[in-house]
């Protein structure tokens, strides 16, 4: 199956989800590839077996402080 990041970034939300670990991994890489920039510190990731859901929210609910 093919993927597209360029189309993939125009969702609010992206889920990246399926059996082969390398293939989401290349997607991830792809996406932050096209929409990072060098010292993007606004960035942040989380395994899913790792953190808890009230982590994810806690992330997404905090304003991002020194950005554009």
């Amino acid at each position: 199956m093919s993927f597209a990041a360029l189309n993939a970034l125009t969702a609010r939300t992206i889920l990246l989800s399926g059996e082969e670990e390398a293939l989401r991994r290349r997607a991830l890489a792809d996406i932050l590839a096209i929409s990072t920039q060098d010292g993007d510190f606004d960035l942040q990731t989380f395994e899913a077996d790792e953190t808890s859901p009230m982590e994810w929210i806690a992330s997404a609910g905090t304003a991002p402080f020194l950005s554009e």
